[in-house]
């Protein structure tokens, strides 16, 4: 009897320690269940914060300008394809407040994310004000200060004037030296004072006095955006140094300017540099009325805004370091002859693009 007695008790000892047992096994798998619903409920709070659906705006005055239709294109394609919605948000004539107001109403209205197509600190308080509204803001094209914006410029997407700047001026030197010219005059115009430009000119003549040759860099003449007055003012440039040579042009318009005028005056035979791969530019090139455009990323940079906009709307952040905030984009040469980047035919595509695009 005792020992049935004792059997009976080890055996419930043992039911208790397996049942034991169970129970933590139970408790790990509410646990597990706990932490997978966790997760697909942050799954699910990731995806309603995501990029899917969200309004963004590319933001620029001269809408109808070729150089920003290229900008535009760009954003509107990489937004659709992204499952975003973008849209375009600016005016073609106006004030700067005027410009300013259409943008703050592009995100009074919904937008959560824009490019800012601003050149320099005067638009600082209204991206300021943009960001208080908890809008991203994306700035391509031109450089900024990290240490001054980081905390209203989400990120910042440029090729750098002066990097361009001087590489224009080694390709002009190049190739005087290919044709046998070793001295005259190389003119530079400008749309007008600006950084941007202001940077693309003093990197051309750092260059040039780095580079010790026998050529002399005329002043800069501003040709203006009034592509006549311009020829005009590049026709005078050309008139005034008999033995002028070559002529970079920092502006979009400077091409045209500098075709017209070679064609006024007869000197078909400068090398020039200009800016912009726009469907005239590019023509400019390929029938040699000039010899090659610095191809800023047009296309490439708002492309990469709106890539960066997805990532900030999934959490990602950029302006912890100036490494991340700052992308330093390419802008190479185009020529006859080039190859890849360098090819003036390997522009068309886009340009093809932006006209359907906008038909």
């Amino acid at each position: 009897m005792k020992k049935a007695l004792s059997i009976i008790l080890a055996v419930a000892m043992l039911l208790a320690l397996v049942v034991g047992c169970g129970g933590g096994g139970e408790s790990e798998t509410t646990s597990d269940t706990t932490t997978s619903s966790t997760t697909s409920e942050g799954d699910s709070q990731a995806e309603a914060s995501g990029a899917a659906g969200k309004k963004i705006a590319v933001c620029m005055g001269s809408i109808n300008h070729p150089v920003h239709r290229i900008v535009q294109m760009g954003f509107m394609t990489k937004g659709e394809e992204l499952g975003m919605a973008p849209e375009i948000s600016g005016l073609d004539e106006g004030s700067t407040q005027e410009l300013y107001a259409k943008w703050e109403s592009s995100v009074t209205n919904g937008v959560e994310g824009i490019l800012a197509w601003v050149g320099d600190d005067s638009a600082y308080e209204f991206l300021k004000t943009v960001k208080g509204m908890n809008c991203y803001v994306t700035v391509p094209h031109f450089p900024h200060s990290y240490q001054d914006t980081k905390d209203f410029i989400d990120r910042n997407l440029s090729c750098l004037p002066d990097t361009y700047g001087r590489e224009a001026a080694k390709f002009v030197v190049e190739r005087l030296e290919e044709n046998g010219v070793t001295e005259g005059t190389i003119g530079i115009t400008q749309n007008g004072p600006n950084v941007t430009e202001n940077a693309a000119n003093d990197g051309f003549r750092s260059q040039m006095l780095e580079l010790d040759t026998n050529f002399t860099i005329a002043d800069t003449v501003y040709e203006g955006a009034e592509a006549a007055e311009a020829a005009n003012k590049v026709t005078g440039v050309i008139q005034a140094n008999a033995d002028i040579v070559a002529g970079f042009g920092t502006t979009g318009g400077s091409p045209q300017s500098w075709a017209t005028a070679m064609q006024n005056t007869g000197k078909t035979d400068l090398v020039v540099v200009g800016m912009d791969y726009t469907e005239l530019n590019v023509n400019l090139v390929k029938d040699g009325s000039i010899t090659a455009i610095v191809c800023q990323p047009l296309y490439d940079e708002a492309q990469a805004c709106v890539e960066t906009l997805k990532e900030l709307f999934e959490g990602k952040t950029f302006n912890g370091s100036e490494s991340e905030w700052f992308v330093e984009l390419d802008a190479p040469l185009a020529y006859v002859g080039g190859e890849g980047v360098n090819d003036i035919n390997s522009y068309q595509e886009i340009i093809d693009k932006v006209v359907e695009y906008f038909a």
